[in-house]
């Protein structure tokens, strides 16, 4: 009797069970295809990403893409998605081809880019409890720096990715920055000496034939061919613009590959849309480099210590000048300011106790053959090192390079315009993918 009570018990039972079974089946299949999606919009991100889907409005459209497709998938507010993983995995296999540097600017730009849109839409989670947790919380203070307009909430994958991609930046910045410093350093020492030819022609009581007046001679030979260079066609050369003159001279084409060098180097990051901010800092940093690295061939090498190589470096430096005021409309900040040193070396100007002593004992007049210090200055400079420092033969009057990375993640997204990050329109194209499922803007 109770089994017959029992029985339609179980049989509810039964069937609860096997309906829940179905549902759970069907919710395993509908999340199998809607990880397949996830899946192939990862893969379709990606492939947008490393075929270089080009510039509008002078800002990397992969990065643009990214960010409205985490936006539209809803990454941010997830507790757990793989496809930050997938992200990283890929930055980490091009930072791996860090030999090429127009590769390295485009992918400095996107990842940069993608920051400065994660530090201005983004905010803490205030459900997840983060502020002091796994070290987030110096991150989320700058987080809080609002633009004025919504933020999406981020959980902790999202934040993580963040602190990740941050890490990422400064990697590739320092790398960008090395590389340039390498192409340079053979161009240096080359124009650290004056050529022979040049020696001759000043011994020879000759002179350079821009000492009197060398900005104005290098600007009325270039006129306006520089800046027309860069509006017009990017990759040209600039050796074209300065004109006949300048071609078969040696000891101006040492200093002049320099100054192409440095011309190609910021069109290569401004054409691939690395933020103004962080070339500005690149190229202040590779300026602080000539400068150690003229300053210090001076305090080292006696040959470079000489009359004649003080004119020569008085001709490189107004080239360097003549540059940075060609492109000072185009923001590289302080950049001449970071020749201090060599400028006042070349001056003889301002210098510690040290450094004059160092420079005074390794001159040597090879125009006129005359005397440099007496003796007794000479020795009383030494005296007043001796007070100084135990060491009077150390190195530490040498400049050190900086390595450092110079900027802030609240600067450089307190730099920018905030409007030319949120009034930024996708390309047709890149609508038109069905894998991202992106909205028509």
């Amino acid at each position: 009797m109770e089994d017959q009570k029992a029985q339609p018990k179980i049989t509810e039972m039964n069937n609860l069970v096997k309906s829940l079974q179905e549902q759970l089946a069907l919710m395993e299949a509908e999340n199998q295809v809607l990880r397949k999606q996830i899946m192939e919009g990862i893969e379709a991100l990606i492939d947008c990403a490393v075929n270089r889907v080009g510039m509008v409005h002078a800002k990397p459209v992969s990065a643009f893409t990214i960010y409205n497709c985490l936006l539209n998938w809803k990454s941010f507010q997830a507790e757990k998605t793989c496809v930050f993983d997938q992200l990283l995995q890929m930055l980490d296999t091009a930072a791996k081809n860090d030999n090429v540097a127009d590769d390295l600017a485009y992918w400095l730009a996107n990842a940069s880019s993608l920051l400065i849109l994660l530090q201005t839409n983004l905010k803490a989670s205030t459900r997840t409890g983060l502020r002091k947790q796994k070290g987030l919380l110096k991150m989320e203070e700058g987080l809080h720096a609002s633009s004025g307009r919504h933020q999406v909430e981020a959980n902790y994958p999202a934040l993580l990715f963040k602190l990740q991609l941050t890490t990422f930046v400064e990697a590739m910045y320092t790398t960008t920055r090395e590389n340039l410093k390498k192409e340079l350093t053979p161009l240096l020492s080359v124009a650290i000496q004056a050529p022979r030819a040049a020696k001759a022609s000043i011994v020879r009581g000759q002179s350079f034939k821009n000492t009197d007046s060398p900005r104005k001679s290098f600007s009325d030979a270039r006129g306006s061919a520089f800046s027309n260079s860069i509006a017009e066609s990017p990759r040209k050369s600039f050796s074209d613009a300065r004109g006949p003159s300048f071609k078969n001279s040696m000891q101006e084409s040492h200093w002049k590959s320099i100054t192409d060098n440095l011309s190609d180097s910021y069109i290569m990051l401004q054409e691939n849309g690395v933020p103004a901010i962080l070339i500005e800092k690149i190229m202040c940093q590779i300026f602080s480099f000539i400068n150690v690295q003229l300053f210090n061939s001076i305090l080292l090498r006696r040959e470079c210590c000489t009359f004649s190589n003080g004119e020569y470096l008085k001709y490189g430096l107004s080239e360097l000048e003549a540059w940075c005021e060609k492109l000072e409309e185009l923001q590289i900040g302080s950049a001449w300011d970071e020749l201090e040193h060599i400028k006042q070396a070349t001056a003889f100007l301002a210098l510690n106790v040290q450094q004059l002593y160092r420079i005074c004992t390794q001159y040597w007049d090879d125009k006129y053959n005359s005397q440099s210090l007496s003796p007794n200055v000479l020795n009383n400079m030494r005296a007043l090192m001796t007070d100084e420092t135990s060491d009077v033969d150390s190195s530490d009057f040498l400049l050190d390079d900086d390595a450092s990375i110079p900027f802030t993640l609240f600067e450089i997204s307190s730099a920018v315009q905030v409007k030319e990050f949120t009034q930024f329109t996708l390309p047709k194209e890149i609508l038109g993918i069905p894998a991202l499922k992106l909205p028509q803007q």
